[in-house]
């Protein structure tokens, strides 16, 4: 255990006197946060995600218990800033749609 001790303060001591590498490792985790939320649009203060009205495509053909319950939950108001729900009837029209980049997921029940 001592070895293993000597070792772990050696190499802290190396990363301590590289100052380079001690900036760096400050230094980029910081950066590298900045960067995403700054991509993803995080720090806009309009929302907590950057992640806003995706529109989807639901095609429900079961029309039972659960069928209606995911579509109750897609049109709730917890997910109105997030999702931008269509309802069809027709499968093939929703896969040209998503074909098309005019939606980007199509959930069929």
């Amino acid at each position: 255990m001592r070895k293993l001790l000597i070792i772990a303060f050696k190499d802290v001591l190396l990363i301590f006197r590289d100052r380079a590498a001690l900036l760096f490792m400050f230094l980029a985790p910081f950066a590298l946060t900045i960067g995403l939320g700054l991509a993803t649009g995080s720090f806009s203060g309009k929302s907590n995600s950057g992640i806003l009205d995706l529109p989807i495509v639901i095609v429900n053909e079961d029309n039972g218990q659960l069928g209606n319950a995911l579509v109750e939950m897609v049109q709730s108001d917890q997910l109105a800033d997030l999702l931008e729900p269509e309802f069809l009837t027709d499968l093939e029209i929703a896969r040209k749609m998503v074909d098309d980049n005019k939606t980007v997921a199509v959930v069929y029940i």
